[in-house]
């Protein structure tokens, strides 16, 4: 059986990625998310389509993730999550784009960490923009993942190779 230990988010840090950031020794288990990180993240910074954040312990990296705007046609909600009597075609929504943890630092809960940062931010935009949701193309194996944190699955995607799921801030966060 292995042992597996929580770390203390205090000890944690997270910031953008910054073009002079060494990557080399992040490895995740999934080889896109490597490819993306090493090849494409810095260039998306650039072209303005996502922010990539590391997760640093200790000075190194354990972590990543990156963030862009989104949004989903309000028909495939599940239908306690829809607005009553507000006419509207689509919920705007922060995507989790990519969330990936070094294989020697996996379920430890840092990923548990950087959605819950992501939490923080989708909040901070509702308050002067508008955000609704959060959203994942999920990977089959993170499904279990995401409904642990309460995310739900888009029933008209739930067969695609990346099903949708999102969490839906307004329920747990009303504002004043």
């Amino acid at each position: 059986m292995r042992i597996v230990s929580q770390f203390p988010y205090d000890e944690l840090k997270v910031r953008l990625l910054l073009n002079n950031d060494d990557l080399s020794d992040l490895w995740c288990a999934e080889e896109d998310l490597n490819d993306f990180l090493k090849n494409n993240a810095k260039s998306y910074h650039d072209l303005m389509l996502g922010r990539t954040y590391l997760c640093i312990y200790k000075d190194k990296v354990v972590g990543f993730m990156t963030l862009s705007i989104d949004t989903i046609r309000a028909e495939i909600m599940q239908e306690e999550d829809k607005l009553k009597n507000i006419r509207i075609k689509s919920y705007p929504a922060l995507k989790i784009a990519r969330l990936a943890i070094d294989i020697k630092y996996e379920r430890k809960g840092i990923g548990k960490f950087l959605v819950l940062i992501a939490i923080g931010k989708a909040l901070e935009l509702s308050r002067t923009v508008g955000c609704r949701l959060i959203i994942v193309d999920s990977k089959p194996d993170a499904i279990l993942f995401y409904k642990k944190l309460e995310f739900k699955l888009m029933k008209e995607h739930q067969e695609r190779s990346y099903p949708i799921m999102y969490f839906d801030l307004y329920p747990s966060f009303k504002s004043d």
